[in-house]
């Protein structure tokens, strides 16, 4: 590191100031959402005292000790936890540069645009400024360490940073898994890389198996909805997620899309046919690490969430920004593939476009996240719209006494969801007003 030319640090400290100032705009920042669970409803985030009297078996043991040492530093307002937060997210940043500078070899302006299309785009607002997702940043960053901490003859320190992405969020053992399999030393041969693999997944399963509150998530996932439906649906979110790294405007903390619940639906087999085609190609390309790998992260990203365990919102955003690594490196290696000037030249172009066009994007999203009110307006206003973000917007104008307000939102709550409790309680109470 310390032998690295002065170009090389200034395009990092460029790249990193650019991601923060885009992401700066949320600042002064307020808690949100599924933040009063997590940090301030959990008591193992209150402090390190309280951290350690939980014990070591807990529930994404490795982020609720950021978030004590937080309190206990004094730190424990939103806007710097927020800055915490981004301070992860910047350290991915600069981890997937130095990635694709020095695994990758890529050009200094290929990797830049690159990382840079990383850093801002605006689908890490879930990871980065809800401090609820700050596992997704935290393990992401991990991930990306472990990806460059390569040498074998330091084996252990890919280990221990895998193992702590896992502590961070359980789902980062599949990227773990992916890393022991798709890159490993070219002598070790696939028989070695599956007992590898299955050693890490067995201890961590071990782990698991230890914490209460992952049995009882378990016994909530499979015992409080339809196993086949939620299966379905979820497949068959991953033609939307895909789509919103493309269209950052339809992003949303409350995704309220009507997916499917059949197998037969078009968008579930879309879905099963993006991850028959990634697989496919993944072993097509088992043995070129710069295609296998890629693919390799972004599945391990996607598969967990996205198949077979049933969860409660079947589109959430932060299992697509811990998959973007993924795809930011097969861009890396499709570009590297391109060997005329004009079209490299071409590609710049369009990336720098890109680039700016998500700087906006990723603007526009962090200031709405300075206040509840827009917050949940934003969510309240898409298309595709849930009763719960209308029931919360909703309540954030009684809040406010702007009570006619509230009540169009609650009208649109009920000709969603006509016999919703909750919609016809803040109706009744709107009445009882007048």
């Amino acid at each position: 590191m310390s032998g690295q030319p002065r170009a090389y640090w200034c395009w990092l400290v460029l790249l990193l100031a650019l991601v923060a100032g885009c992401w700066a705009w949320a600042f002064p920042g307020c808690y949100l959402y599924d933040d009063f669970a997590m940090p301030l409803g959990d008591r193992a985030c209150l402090g390190l005292g309280t951290w350690w009297a939980r014990g070591l078996f807990q529930l994404r043991l490795l982020t609720k000790l950021t978030f004590a040492l937080e309190s206990t530093l004094g730190l424990g307002s939103a806007s710097a936890r927020r800055a915490n937060s981004l301070a992860i997210h910047l350290a991915g940043v600069a981890l997937l540069w130095r990635v694709l500078r020095e695994r990758w070899q890529a050009g200094a302006r290929t990797a830049f645009l690159l990382a840079l299309i990383y850093g801002i785009h605006p689908i890490h607002a879930e990871s980065v400024l809800a401090l609820a997702g700050r596992s997704s940043a935290l393990a992401t960053a991990l991930v990306l360490a472990a990806l460059l901490a390569h040498d074998p003859r330091r084996r252990w320190r890919r280990v221990l940073l895998l193992v702590m992405a896992v502590l961070a969020r359980e789902t980062a053992l599949a990227a773990g898994v992916a890393l022991v399999l798709f890159d490993s030393p070219a002598e070790r041969s696939w028989r070695a890389r599956f007992i590898g693999a299955g050693l890490l997944a067995g201890l961590t399963a071990l782990w698991t198996a230890l914490v209460p509150r992952y049995r009882d998530l378990l016994d909530y996932s499979f015992l409080g909805r339809p196993w086949s439906a939620s299966t379905v649906a979820q497949v068959a979110a991953i033609p939307h997620g895909l789509s919103l790294y493309l269209r950052p405007w339809a992003l949303s903390a409350d995704h309220g899309e009507a997916l499917p619940k059949t197998p037969w639906h078009p968008l579930f087999l879309a879905g099963a046919a993006l991850l028959a085609v990634a697989l496919f190609c993944l072993w097509r390309t088992r043995r070129d690490r710069l295609f296998a790998l890629p693919l390799a992260l972004w599945l391990a990203a996607i598969v967990p969430t996205q198949t077979v365990i049933p969860k409660l919102d079947a589109l959430t955003e932060r299992p697509l920004a811990a998959a973007l690594p993924g795809i930011i490196l097969l861009l890396a290696s499709l570009s590297a593939a391109v060997t005329a000037l004009r079209w490299r030249r071409i590609l710049g172009i369009l990336a720098a476009g890109v680039a700016a066009a998500l700087a906006c994007a990723c603007i526009a999203r962090a200031t709405l996240y300075r206040s509840e009110l827009a917050f949940w307006a934003d969510a309240a206003g898409k298309r595709a719209v849930s009763t719960r973000s209308l029931l919360n917007h909703a309540t954030i104008l009684m809040d406010a006494r702007r009570f006619s307000e509230a009540r169009e939102v609650l009208e649109r709550a009920r000709q969603r969801s006509p016999l919703h409790p909750l919609v016809q309680a803040k109706l009744r109470y709107l009445d009882l007003r007048q």
